[in-house]
């Protein structure tokens, strides 16, 4: 497993436990993919924000490797998706680490 960059960029919902929030996953091609999700998909609690944004991770399997690219799945291990149901990405390889969390 790996984990893949993201950027958290706001706090949609803090009224329940564990709280919703948008994270973006920017892809090889520099698009931004919206992912809504509850902070410990990406490694953290709501009591640990500070200031926003701040650079966090999602959990991913790599599918290909293409040099200085990978292809990505975020449903693996954790069935995570972005807002538009999409769940495979094209990133660079630098914005991917091993999994420390599984």
């Amino acid at each position: 497993m790996f984990e893949c960059k993201v950027k958290i960029i706001e706090i949609i919902d803090d009224s329940f436990y564990p709280g919703i929030v948008s994270a973006v996953l920017t892809d090889s091609s520099g698009k931004e993919h919206i992912i809504l999700e509850k902070p410990p998909i990406f490694g953290f609690e709501l009591s640990d924000v500070g200031k926003l944004p701040f650079e966090s991770s999602v959990s991913c399997e790599m599918i290909e490797d293409l040099g200085d690219h990978a292809v990505i799945d975020i449903d693996h291990p954790d069935h995570v998706e972005a807002v538009d149901e999409s769940h495979v990405f094209t990133v660079p390889k630098s914005s991917l680490t091993a999994s420390k969390r599984r």
